[in-house]
């Protein structure tokens, strides 16, 4: 028996069909009284490739010995699998593809030495039809034979990674009930590119001895379930790495080698021995019947587990983020990698029907060499949680492939590729049109690959030019958190073949690798330190008031949600050692939870995060009621609305991450009293129930984080340069109200927003808004402004810039700033001079200048405009310092 030889995958060495000819060879050199040879599908790579058909067929073996297929997913779609095989007794009604159904490929089955072999087409008709045909097949054929094996390509007790394929899921849910109805003994498959052998199973319960013992004794109702590897070695997967324990498999092998299985049959014994080609056994197992009488094996009461993935999304939690590298120089890589199998997909563009399970990616075409259709697609890649902080400056990005098939990877290509234009792209869904229905960006990048001669080869010939405009692009925008997702989607012409995540999972998917620095921001990464540092205290119930240091979990907020008195709780999250300085500006602040119970939740669920109004937050103590007695923030930030049920334990991602608490985490940084290295707590209060890790279950890594963006305005250089243009296009005058009266003290038109009508004869307008422990004013001003248009210089009326104004702070808070102390200094490729205490300023104030080239026009003798251009220093910004 031989797993997938799919001819033409692009894989086998020295080539597919050779590989695939040696196994065959090697194993009828190896057992040459064989009575039958049995191929589990997928015989070639494309349904309708006579090539790939031609080294099918080619071994001598397939001339000598009758041959048995089976129709995998590869194959199905063509009618050449009905024009080269003929099998017996054979369904013109179930099983069988197409409009007009393809003779000859619908279920059969036949009698070989008294065992009775039944075959079903899995990839058409319903799983009711195929039921309706083996009870009428059993029926009709099943009495009095030693045996009842069945064949179908989609096996539903694989271990690699079509074990989450939804198709796969379904049929692990329904087919074992019928399995142990009909008490088939056998079943064998494909499809999975792994070997693996399930443990006895009852209806889908694992039963009997689940040691993997080498003799199974097998009882009416209970099956063994056998998957085969690759017989040609063109495509190999690995054990999926998400699911650390399929309750069903025994037995799971992956060797990277070509293999073959053996059965020996008598009346009493079935006996499976699976051997590599060169060789070695990988498995040796031996099914007898328990001697009547004999005690039933206990079987489960209820459902069996067919989904390990927790919600049927096809392995929502996914693989495990890879962590940043940061070099010397603060230049941070990052490898976002495909996490689970449904986030590189295909999307067919005649019908826009979607591939989420597809074991290979072909860029564009699905069938190059078609003279009528060459299915023509767009590859949807998305990247979850991906680690970029806000305000990141994109160095460079690219996305590297790895090659599967060569032979589909010639001729000339043609590429563009686009990046979504979302905060965060949501995952794909087999709705038609899923990946051509969303917006992309206008922007894209040309890629033209030159041919893939070599299988497996991920170098810079795989690698797309840089995307680092297409990312910055979406790390720019207002609502991008770090950890959100990104997707991008390819369009184009041509063939290039790569792997997917279901043929190599996220080592082979395409990866994104992208640099970047923060520039004049940085980003903090706080986490819980000890089992003091995260802690619970109740607010009503027996235990009102009492605090708890040693929980497992930290429930947000209400500890027992499903009793009357819910015991609500306030959670405490202290942050020591936090190295943000005093009067940074918080740009951006969030906590990272990760999901402990995610069968302990209620809505409605809304929380309020609150800072302790501390300027060094003391370690949290065993004294009641000690989280009640801190001060808090005047600030708040609610989070809740619109955050789903999290359904999966040890999920770390947008789900878990709160809201932006900027605000309430500026308000203690900004107290005097403040200074890098102090500890910072947040108080959480609310109602209803999320539960997350604490340090005490999941330590460190589990626990809450905390991730804060900031600038320091120490690092500040001017913000505005003086424009003899106007900031905005004129209007016909100016509109609006007049302001109210100062208050607190401000002088219009610099210091008060608004609009200032007929000031000292002009016309103002000022916004404000906050800066670190102060505001800044921008004011312009009604005015004649000279601008050049084509060449020309024009005069117009309009706004224009008149200067920057900070509002009263600190002088101590402008050290360093060369906005706040007398001198000369360069900065945007421009001279700057800033006065400080003088005649112009008056004391408890700054001046800067910034050297430009200013346009004057003076009308002439004749009533037109002379134009001339000077260097001039020109006011911009100035400081006010309240001491």
């Amino acid at each position: 028996m031989y797993g997938d030889p799919q001819i033409g995958s692009g894989g086998g060495q020295p080539s597919d069909g050779a590989a695939w000819a040696k196994t065959v060879a090697d194993s009828i050199a190896q057992f040459p009284a064989a009575d039958f040879l049995y191929s589990m599908g997928d015989q070639v790579n494309t349904a309708g490739s006579e090539a790939e058909y031609v080294q099918f067929l080619a071994p001598d073996g397939l001339r000598q010995y009758p041959l048995a297929t089976t129709i995998g997913n590869h194959d199905n779609g063509s009618t050449s699998y009905g024009q080269h095989f003929f099998m017996p007794n054979t369904s013109t009604t179930v099983g069988v593809p197409g409009t007009p159904p393809r003779e000859g490929m619908g279920n059969y089955w036949f009698k070989y030495d008294n065992v009775l072999f039944l075959n079903v087409n899995s990839n058409a008709g319903t799983d009711d039809q195929h039921f309706a045909w083996l009870r009428e097949v059993i029926a009709a054929e099943g009495a009095g034979v030693d045996w009842k094996v069945l064949t179908f390509h989609h096996s539903p007790y694989s271990t690699a990674s079509h074990a989450d394929d939804t198709d796969i899921i379904r049929r692990r849910a329904s087919f074992p009930p019928v399995i142990s109805e009909l008490n088939i003994d056998l079943v064998f498959g494909g499809h999975d590119h792994i070997y693996s052998r399930t443990h006895l199973l009852n209806r889908g319960h694992a039963v009997g001895d689940l040691t993997a013992p080498a003799t199974l004794a097998k009882q009416p109702g209970e099956n063994l379930w056998l998957t085969l590897n690759s017989s040609s070695g063109s495509k190999y997967y690995v054990e999926d790495p998400i699911v650390a324990d399929f309750t069903f498999n025994a037995v799971s092998a992956q060797a990277r080698v070509p293999s073959y299985s053996r059965a020996e049959v008598t009346p009493t014994s079935f006996r499976v021995v699976t051997y590599q080609a060169d060789g070695v056994v990988t498995d040796d197992v031996t099914l007898t019947r328990a001697p009547e009488g004999a005690t039933p094996n206990p079987v489960l009461v209820g459902d069996p587990v067919v989904d390990f993935w927790g919600d049927g999304s096809n392995a929502t939690l996914g693989d495990k983020p890879v962590p940043n590298v940061t070099d010397e120089n603060g230049v941070t890589t990052v490898e976002a990698r495909i996490l689970r199998p449904n986030d590189d997909v295909e999307e067919y563009v005649l019908t826009e029907e979607m591939y989420l399970d597809s074991s290979d990616l072909e860029l564009t075409w699905e069938r190059p060499t078609s003279t009528t259709d060459v299915e023509d697609q767009l590859i949807g890649l998305r990247y979850d949680a991906v680690q970029i902080p806000a305000g990141a400056s994109i160095e460079s990005a690219y996305i590297q492939f790895t090659v599967d098939e060569p032979n589909k990877s010639v001729g000339e290509s043609n590429l563009d590729i686009r990046i979504e234009d979302t905060d965060h792209a949501e995952k794909y869904l087999l709705t038609a049109g899923n990946v051509s229905e969303r917006t992309f960006s206008e922007a894209s990048v040309n890629w033209r690959p030159a041919e893939w001669p070599v299988a497996q080869e991920a170098g810079p010939a795989q690698a797309t030019p840089d995307l680092a405009a297409l990312v910055q692009s979406v790390v720019d925008r207002d609502d991008w958190f770090r950890g959100n997702a990104l997707s991008f989607v390819i369009t184009g012409t041509g063939a290039r073949t790569a792997e997917a995540y279901e043929g190599g999972t996220g080592l082979q998917a395409p990866r994104l690798f992208v640099t970047y620095t923060m520039g004049d921001r940085t980003e903090v990464e706080a986490r819980i330190q000890t089992d003091r540092d995260d802690v619970e205290q109740y607010l009503e119930g027996a235990s009102a008031g009492a605090m708890d240091h040693g929980s497992s979990d930290l429930e947000l907020t209400w500890e027992r949600p499903t009793r009357e008195v819910k015991d609500n709780q306030i959670i405490g999250l202290r942050y020591a050692g936090l190295d943000i300085p005093q009067g940074a500006v918080i740009e951006q602040a969030h906590v990272q939870f990760t999901t402990d119970e995610a069968t302990k939740t209620a809505d409605p669920f809304l929380v309020t995060f609150r800072g302790e109004a501390a300027d060094d937050s003391a370690p949290f103590s065993d004294a009641a009621w000690d989280l009640s007695n801190r001060a808090r923030t005047d600030v708040g930030v609610t989070w809740g609305e619109g955050v789903p049920v999290w359904t999966l334990d040890q999920e770390q991602r947008r789900d878990q991450r709160t809201t932006d608490i900027a605000a309430a985490v500026q308000e203690v940084v900004d107290r005097d009293g403040w200074k890098a290295g102090n500890a910072l707590t947040l108080l959480i209060e609310g109602q209803g129930t999320r539960t997350a890790e604490s340090f005490e279950g999941g330590g460190a890594a589990e626990a809450p984080v905390l991730f804060v963006v900031y600038s320091d305005p120490k690092d500040e250089e001017p913000t505005e340069e003086p424009s003899p243009e106007p900031s905005a296009e004129p209007s016909k005058s100016p509109s609006g109200q007049p302001t109210k009266p100062a208050e607190r003290g401000r002088k219009a038109p610099y210091e008060v927003p608004g609009l200032h009508k007929g000031l000292n004869g002009r016309d103002w307008l000022t916004s404000c808004e906050a800066y670190s422990q102060t505001e800044r004013c921008r004011t312009d001003i009604w005015a004649t402004t000279v601008v050049a248009e084509n060449g020309r210089f024009v005069v117009k009326q309009g706004w224009a810039f008149n200067n920057m104004t900070y509002l009263a702070s600190a002088r101590a808070l402008w050290k360093g700033n060369p906005l706040g102390e007398s001198g000369e200094f360069s900065s945007a490729g421009r001279q700057w001079r800033t006065e400080c205490d003088t005649e112009a300023t008056g004391r408890g104030a700054c001046r800067s200048y910034a050297r430009a080239t200013v346009v004057s026009a003076k009308v002439n003798a004749l009533g037109t405009y002379e134009f001339s251009q000077a260097a001039q220093w020109v006011f911009n910004s100035a400081v006010l310092f309240s001491n």
